[in-house]
């Protein structure tokens, strides 16, 4: 199986950024894009560049900020995404269906930055 399942653990300390952008399950031209917006308290999950056409639109929810700190975990697998963040105070998971084997992953700050204490990812295999 050419898609790995990965997990991914940030954790962002002082946030001064307007805006995180996670590119995930991506190369230059096919990802999914999850932005952290700390102006507006808000987690989205962009798709639309996710695959080829299965995938699309842009989905929301509120993103519950304590200070200047955010811990992230994320899963990702051929067919999902699972985000949460502090232990599960706020949380989002969508399907994708990339035909493509880029595995990369990427963050864009915007107004701002954030430093990052910890990451960590993990490939997952099926036992």
């Amino acid at each position: 199986n050419m898609y790995k399942r990965q997990q991914l653990d940030i954790h962002l300390t002082h946030v001064s950024a307007k805006c995180l952008h996670l590119y995930l399950r991506g190369n230059e031209t096919r990802h999914t894009r999850v932005t952290l917006d700390f102006i507006h308290k808000r987690m989205l999950i962009n798709r639309n560049q996710s695959d080829e056409g299965h995938s699309h639109g842009e989905r929301s929810c509120p993103l519950l900020l304590e200070g200047k700190t955010l811990q992230l975990r994320v899963f990702s697998d051929s067919s999902s995404i699972e985000i949460f963040t502090d232990g599960g105070r706020t949380c989002m998971s969508s399907t994708i269906y990339p035909i493509h084997s880029s595995q990369d992953i990427w963050m864009k700050t915007e107004g701002g930055t954030v430093e990052i204490a910890r990451l960590q990812l993990w490939n997952m295999q099926k036992k």
